[in-house]
């Protein structure tokens, strides 16, 4: 009796395991929505900019050739930076998308017949989506700060020009200011990660 009651028990765990996961994959749809929504809005708003301070430089003519060059490196390094932040984000959710995929098809087959061998794979699988997203969120982290630093180091140096300064601060703030949602977005899709792999283990 005693087997067959602890078998119920956790079936009743998995169900419920099946369902919090489940749930989690929902919110981490809508966490990638908003993720990539906001890389977009910040990769133009930063192409934007980039245009407005090479028109500024060409109009009015005073920064000479110092000017142009910093305004060259600024589209180099903001170009450059964001497409690498942008294919770190696509690794980062096609691996949480799938790895979770998995959990939730290993918790489903659990439930239709249970072996040690899926038992194995599923905590293999959960094991698994936190190694690698936690290195995906390293790579990802350090070519945020890269691009971020030399952005701002970029338009401090544009700044510093009379004919420039009032785009070029008003660039660093519309950057900074959509880095930080992208950031957040970021900070919200851990969060959901974490959780995936905390119910799928309940």
């Amino acid at each position: 009796m005693k087997p067959l009651i602890e078998s119920l028990e956790s079936r009743q765990l998995l169900s419920a395991s099946l369902s919090l996961v489940t749930q989690d994959a929902s919110v981490l749809h809508a966490n990638q929505q908003s993720l990539q929504a906001d890389l977009s809005s910040l990769t133009k708003a930063s192409d934007d900019a980039v245009k407005q301070l090479s028109a500024d430089q060409h109009k009015k003519k005073g920064t000479g050739p110092h000017g142009a060059s910093v305004i060259k490196k600024l589209s180099a390094d903001e170009i450059g930076g964001l497409r690498k932040v942008h294919n770190d984000v696509i690794a980062l959710l096609t691996a949480t998308i799938s790895g979770s995929n998995k959990i939730i098809a290993d918790i489903k087959q659990i439930l239709k017949s249970s072996t040690p061998a899926l038992q194995t794979k599923l905590t293999n699988d959960i094991a698994a989506l936190k190694t690698k997203t936690t290195a995906l969120q390293t790579t990802l982290s350090t070519d945020i700060t890269t691009v971020e630093t030399a952005v701002s180091n970029d338009l401090n140096g544009l700044a510093g020009f009379p004919a420039l300064s009032t785009d070029a601060n008003k660039a660093k703030t519309t950057f900074t200011t959509g880095l930080n949602t992208v950031m957040t977005d970021l900070t919200s899709l851990t969060t959901t990660i974490t959780k995936i792999a905390t119910d799928a283990s309940a």
